[in-house]
């Protein structure tokens, strides 16, 4: 009888997975860091802000690229409508530059005008056949206006004053403004605007086509009759976003992809999601475009479903790190470890990583790194296995990672933490100065010295030894003035970089030092001193003695007579220099957004180094499967460490989840049998089978 339970339950497991999952084809994605958003159709293109860049695609979405604005600046796109050939659209000066513009294009983005400069306290636009509406915050007031142009924005009028406007958009004939429990509109054509629908909850956005709307709150409404009656939808579901494919509609409720045939009114499952706090859903042309953040995907409603992976400009490889080789360079990106070997144009790539990055240190054996959950792990170059090292306390965001011979050491809230050999043994670092102990602020290690920065103080001890001594010289400048200052090393050479603001002097300076003077001084970078926050350099290089390179947030800059910087990329494609590395006379940049650059030393002349290929994530093994109650975690036959784990029941809702240190094995004996789906850092959806 038992065994006859048994095989029944498994049956009507088979049948639920193949209704669930029978449409749907499974493909790999780019596995990029995609966000993006809608700005509509034209003659057979459409239209995405893609990572505050406007992109096009000419096949429907399977490939982007980037739409270059012509206006002699880097800058990026916030805000963005269209309606036809037109594109209006406010853009904000790179980099961390507070000038705002309004601009437009009449010619599907091919030329670019600017209408207005300023502060621009626009929240939304809209644009139809004939007019263009502008939704901005009212100054000295709490209340917004909407603005109007019919000449293609050289002149603007109000026709309408609201509480706040938190979008525009424009439907089959009629502008629809959403406040925060209200929504209004107005006919392409009139002045006058009519109260359309009133909530009782926070309305997160609507959705219309064609006379049917679904109006996103706390719980789904629907109107099938162009708003003259309101129904909840059947078990009041909640839906982050959703849009209308033809006779389809399609939502995203929790973790899954929802579908409904009766306009909104009942729903049921599609697919699991990996990552629903980037999902968002599109129309192009009468296919679904969707992202989860990671991966981008077009429906094919048409004939057979199926997925079918999409391409975007520049953005597969957020970069990281740069890291040389004896006889290769090592690139640390968002999608893992990609190896160039000397004398080669092409990458292979090595290694993928099932943890997100937050910071890591580079040495010439290896790699320490910190993920988003601060853990801690470490990896030799050679083989690149990742070792779970260590979990820092979370929620400090100033931690800095250094390596002292074979040991590893972490700055964390003014503590020191050194490791044994093996990584996996940590301990403090007494800091300690005649008898005073020290807050450390910054730290960096050169030639076994450890130099830590307390007070715009430096001291220093040799292989971080319980004795520590003071640098026997003044701080530079005058110490009341000082806003920021931290400590960089290049490997040979140990620099101090401070900024200075006061109402006497307003400077940022760079020093090398040694352990009783300064060997040299450069001056700060021009305009440096405009950014009101944060480390205005990022990372510094030694190119020769008198002749330093710097990452700055406005750029990359060399200094070759010692004291005046000059930028190395005025025009470049590039827009966020991450990390520099100097090999074999040329200085590589990798770039947030752009891959990797390198500079020729002698005459400076910018070239691309070809990305990487597209990478595998991990494949973690998730055993035994069907299991009753203890499941464990390998790669390759060897367990694995994980530290994020989800679980979800069969109609996707999250009933457990582990985010702490890592484990190699989870006991869900606590679930009652069935059908689960199991998400591991963050990565590929499984499903696992429980037996009682």
């Amino acid at each position: 009888m038992k065994s006859q339970k048994f095989f029944l339950l498994l049956v009507l497991l088979s049948a639920i997975n193949s209704l669930l999952f029978c449409q749907w084809k499974q493909f790999e994605g780019a596995h990029s860091n995609f966000n993006g958003n809608k700005i509509g159709e034209y003659s057979g293109k459409v239209y995405f802000i893609i990572n505050e860049r406007l992109a096009v695609s000419e096949d429907q979405g399977l490939n982007f690229k980037n739409v270059e604005l012509g206006l002699g600046f880097h800058s990026k796109m916030s805000i963005a409508a269209m309606y036809q050939n037109t594109i209006i659209a406010i853009i904000e000066e790179l980099p961390f530059n507070s000038t705002k513009h309004l601009i437009i294009s009449i010619d599907e983005g091919v030329s670019w005008k600017i209408l207005e400069t300023g502060s621009l306290q626009s929240t939304s636009l809209a644009v139809s056949e004939n007019r263009i509406l502008r939704g901005r915050y009212l100054s000295g007031t709490s209340m917004s206006e909407v603005v109007e142009s019919e000449d293609n924005g050289v002149s603007w009028k109000n026709i309408g004053t609201f509480s706040e406007i938190r979008s525009i958009q424009y439907s089959d004939g009629y502008f629809y403004i959403t406040e925060f429990d209200e929504i209004y509109r107005l006919k392409n054509g009139q002045r006058n605007w009519e109260e359309f629908y009133k909530a009782d909850k926070v309305i997160r956005s609507l959705v219309s086509s064609n006379g049917r709307h679904l109006v996103l709150s706390q719980s789904t409404v629907v109107s099938l009759d162009d708003g003259k009656t309101w129904t909840i939808s059947k078990d009041a579901m909640v839906l982050r976003s959703a849009v209308y494919v033809k006779d389809k509609t399609f939502g995203i409720r929790d973790f899954a992809l929802v579908s409904s045939r009766d306009g909104g009114l009942t729903w049921e499952l599609d697919k699991l999601i990996e990552n629903i706090q980037t999902v968002s859903l599109y129309v192009i042309d009468t296919n679904l475009f969707f992202t989860d953040g990671r991966q981008e995907f077009l429906l094919k409603i048409n004939g057979k479903n199926n997925y079918t992976p999409c391409k975007i400009p520049n953005y597969r490889f957020s970069a990281y790190r740069l890291l040389e080789g004896d006889s290769s360079m090592l690139y640390i990106h968002s999608q893992g470890i990609s190896k160039l070997k000397n004398g080669s144009k092409t990458w292979q790539t090595t290694k993928s990583l099932s943890f997100s990055n937050e910071d890591m240190f580079l040495d010439h054996d290896s790699i320490i790194w910190l993920d988003l959950d601060y853990n801690l792990f470490h990896c030799r170059k050679e083989n690149l296995s990742f070792v779970y090292s260590a979990a820092i306390e979370p929620g400090n965001r100033k931690v800095e990672i250094q390596r002292l011979q074979k040991n590893v050491l972490y700055l964390s809230n003014g503590k020191i933490y050194k490791s044994d050999e093996t990584g996996l043994i940590w301990n403090e670092i007494p800091v300690n100065y005649e008898g005073k102990k020290l807050f450390v602020e910054s730290m960096s290690v050169v030639d076994n010295y450890l130099y830590v920065l307390f007070q715009n103080q430096i001291y220093y001890s040799f292989d971080a030894g319980n004795i520590f001594y003071k640098v026997p010289f003044n701080t530079p400048g005058n110490q009341s003035e000082i806003w920021y200052s931290h400590l960089y090393n290049d490997g040979g050479s140990l620099y101090w970089a401070i900024r200075y603001q006061g109402s006497a002097s307003k400077d940022y300076r760079i020093f090398r030092i040694n352990h009783s003077s300064i060997e040299a001084e450069w001056n700060g970078i021009d305009d440096i001193t405009s950014f009101f926050y944060g480390n205005p350099i990022k990372d510094i290089i030694h190119l020769s003695r008198f002749s330093i390179s710097s990452i700055a947030l406005k750029g990359l800059f060399i200094a070759e007579d010692g004291m005046n910087w000059k930028a190395l990329n005025p025009s470049t494609p590039f827009r966020f220099p991450t990390d520099l590395l100097l090999k074999e006379d040329k200085l590589f940049v990798a770039t947030e957004d752009e891959g990797i650059w390198y500079i020729d030393i002698g005459d400076l002349k910018l070239s691309k180094v070809v990305d990487p290929e597209e990478n595998a994530q991990l494949n973690i093994e998730v055993f035994p499967n069907p299991a009753t109650s203890i499941i464990s975690f390998s790669v390759d036959k060897k367990p694995y460490l994980v530290n994020n784990i989800i679980v979800f029941d069969c109609f996707g809702k999250q009933i457990f989840s582990h985010q702490s240190n890592p484990i190699s094995s989870l006991d869900l004996s606590f679930l009652s049998g069935g059908l689960y789906f199991i998400q591991l850092n963050r990565q590929t959806i499984q499903k696992i089978l429980i037996l009682k």
